[in-house]
Formats: structure tokens, C-alpha cells, sequence
């Protein structure tokens, strides 16, 4: 089976939320931008959508297993509020780390605390969020109010060692934004993410949740800047952005990739 953890890609496409897209449509589009750039690599940043309000795999995991293999790509996820929790809580993690959600060996879930290393950059697994709009949700099938958040444990697993970038689904704490749902609640969701950008110190900080697109520059506690950069869900340009690992930055992409 393909380890993912000695994965050595040089360019990454970072994914915002995919809300278990019906049959995977959206995200196959963004499997295609993948592979006519020859990246290899998917991060997607939460909001997947693993068996969340329904388990029938025909509808999202199946023909997204079947788009990724036919294009030779990997994806990496990592939580947010819109997952089955309690079923991903159940599965086993692999002897890297990482556990396995496709059959094929090409998805993995990066649980929350986990860290791992591609192409010399240090990455680290923070996901989950409190779900904003939980009025509208049904407890046990879409919304798991006491799994859908981080904890202080998630946070000790992750460690104090410098990262050089915080994969996340949420943002930290001192983020002003304007969202759908009105100002960002204080969450411990958001309370934690603060405390690991500030202990961990990373380059850059990936998130989604938010439904729009947007960067940002947080000064730490030591006051040095981290570069955060928000994804928009799904049917959106402005759901990827591509990360070039050997130099750390940012690469354009053109915004008419998703109607070509």
C-alpha cells in the first residue's frame, strides 16, 4: 500500500469545503485542474464530507475514489464540523499516522494532533469546528456537538515543535471576519488554533469553514507574522489555491479554470 506519509511532492493543491458534493462533481473538477498542472496531491482543509448525513458511499466516496485513481492523485483531509465523527473516530490509524478512508489507498484522513513531513515541510493536522448553523442540524446524523470541536488533548498531541504550516478548518482566534452566519462565536475551537499558531509558529495557516476566500497576517506572541489564507466551499474559483512547497509560495491560478 502507498505510504503517504514519504510522499515528496513539490506542488500541493489546497482544497476548501466540499460538503460531501453529490457524486463528487465539484471536486472531480478540481481533480482535473489537479492533473493538467501535474500535481499529484490534494489538501483539503475540512468540510469533506466523510459519510456525513448519508453512508452511501455511491453518492460522494466512490466516484471521488474513482476520479483521483483514473487521474493518479492523492488526497489528505483533515476534519471540520460536517463529518460522521463518530464513524471516523472508529477507524484505525495506520502505523504512519494517517488513516486510510479509501479503499483504494488514495484518501487519508490526518486526525487532529497528527504531524507529518512532505518535501522537507513540517505539516500538522488541527481540524474540527463548532457548526454555526447547529439549529438547522439533526443531533446523531449532521451535527455531533460534542465530537464536531478540538480539544486541549488534540492540542498536547500536536506538540510545541515548530511547524511550517497548520492545516486547519477553522481560524485562530484574533481573525476578525464577516461571515453568512454573523461574527465568528469564541469557540475553543478558535481558542486552541491561537495557541498552537502561537506556540508552533507556522509559516502559513490553511482553513476553510467560512464560505469565502480570504487572506490574512497574525502577528504571534513572538511577534513575528504568520500568513493564513481562508479557501470558499465548493462551486467556487476560489476553493483551491496551489502551494509550492520548495519555495513556500503562493502559485496564481487562473480564475477561469473552473469553466474551461
Amino acid at each position: 500500500m502507498f505510504d503517504i506519509s514519504k510522499h515528496n511532492p513539490t506542488w500541493v493543491l489546497v482544497a476548501g469545503d466540499w460538503h460531501r458534493n453529490p457524486h463528487a462533481a465539484f471536486p472531480k473538477k478540481v481533480i482535473e485542474l489537479a492533473k493538467s498542472l501535474q500535481v499529484d496531491t490534494i489538501l483539503h482543509v475540512g468540510d469533506f464530507g466523510y459519510k456525513y448525513g448519508s453512508t452511501d458511499a455511491y453518492m460522494f466516496e466512490k466516484p471521488l475514489h474513482r476520479a483521483l485513481l483514473e487521474a493518479d492523485v492523492k488526497l489528505v483531509w483533515v476534519d471540520g464540523n460536517h463529518e460522521n465523527h463518530p464513524m471516523l473516530n472508529e477507524l484505525p490509524r495506520l502505523d504512519n499516522g494517517f488513516v486510510q478512508t479509501g479503499a483504494r489507498g488514495n484518501i487519508f484522513y490526518a486526525p487532529r494532533g497528527h504531524r507529518w513531513e512532505w518535501t522537507d515541510r513540517k505539516f500538522g493536522a488541527l481540524g474540527g469546528a463548532w457548526s454555526p448553523n447547529w439549529l438547522r442540524l439533526e443531533e446523531g446524523r449532521t451535527v455531533f456537538k460534542d465530537l464536531e470541536e478540538p480539544t486541549w488533548a488534540d492540542f498536547t498531541k500536536l506538540g510545541p515543535e515548530p511547524l511550517d504550516y497548520l492545516v486547519a478548518h477553522d481560524v485562530p482566534e484574533r481573525i476578525s471576519l464577516k461571515t453568512p452566519f454573523g461574527p465568528p462565536k469564541k469557540t475553543i475551537t478558535r481558542e486552541i488554533l491561537q495557541k498552537a499558531v502561537d506556540v508552533t509558529k507556522p509559516a502559513r495557516v490553511f482553513s476553510g469553514h467560512w464560505h469565502q476566500r480570504l487572506d490574512y497576517r497574525l502577528t504571534r506572541t513572538d511577534g513575528l507574522e504568520t500568513l493564513g489564507h481562508i479557501l470558499n466551499r465548493e462551486h467556487n474559483t476560489d476553493n483551491v489555491l496551489i502551494l509550492d512547497l520548495v519555495s513556500n509560495e503562493i502559485v496564481p491560478l487562473p480564475y477561469t479554470w473552473l469553466h474551461r
